[in-house]
């Protein structure tokens, strides 16, 4: 998948969990509400492992949350996600993605 990937700060997400205080040490990342439809907690998305990639470098990142305000294929990260690929100041790019 091709998307764009932005970044957001963790807490009590749509899966479940909450994972406030995570924003630097892990990478979680939430995926569009287009894809991961009405469900929430139990959603068969949330824990899956993905692969991002961008810029010759790759990173996984676990499912934990679902964006609202994300098109079908974009993905919103934590900074530590982010961060692996660019600096925050750059606020979005195009990554390759896959579970």
């Amino acid at each position: 998948r091709t998307g764009e990937l932005t970044f957001f700060q963790v807490g009590l997400g749509a899966c479940g969990f909450n994972d406030a205080g995570k924003d630097k040490t892990e990478n979680i990342v939430a995926l569009s509400h287009l894809l991961m439809g009405e469900q929430s907690n139990g959603n068969p998305y949330c824990g899956k492992t993905i692969t991002v990639s961008y810029g010759g470098k790759t990173a996984q990142a676990v499912v934990r949350d679902k964006c609202m305000g994300c098109a079908f294929n974009n993905i919103d990260g934590t900074e530590k996600l982010f961060g692996e690929f660019a600096a925050l100041t750059v606020g979005r790019m195009e990554v390759q993605w896959w579970f």
